[in-house]
């Protein structure tokens, strides 16, 4: 399973955040618990978080560094990603195999 992890502005240009974020995102996305946002993201389909949806990927977010420890630089690395989305007021969009 692999992801291409995309923020976008308001005006919906898009930007490529790296292979490396795919990889935190495909990390976190294996600890998710069910019923979470996250673990709404869908495998092979495109998933988009708004603003508001991405405040509370924040805080599973901080659940999930507290479950697992381990994941702690991919969920850092990922928080960055998701602050700079919501400061341009636009969107986390992931792209599924």
């Amino acid at each position: 399973m692999g992801f291409a992890l995309y923020i976008e502005n308001q005006l919906h240009d898009r930007e490529y955040t790296g292979a490396v974020h795919s990889r935190n995102m495909t990390a976190v996305l294996e600890k998710a618990e069910a019923g979470s946002q996250l673990s709404y993201v869908h495998p092979h389909g495109d998933t988009m978080f708004n603003v508001p949806q991405m405040h509370r990927i924040k805080q599973e977010l901080g659940q999930l560094r507290d479950a697992h420890p381990e994941l702690d630089p991919s969920i850092e690395a990922l928080e960055i990603l998701i602050n700079k989305a919501i400061l341009d007021r636009g969107y986390l969009w992931i792209s599924g195999d």
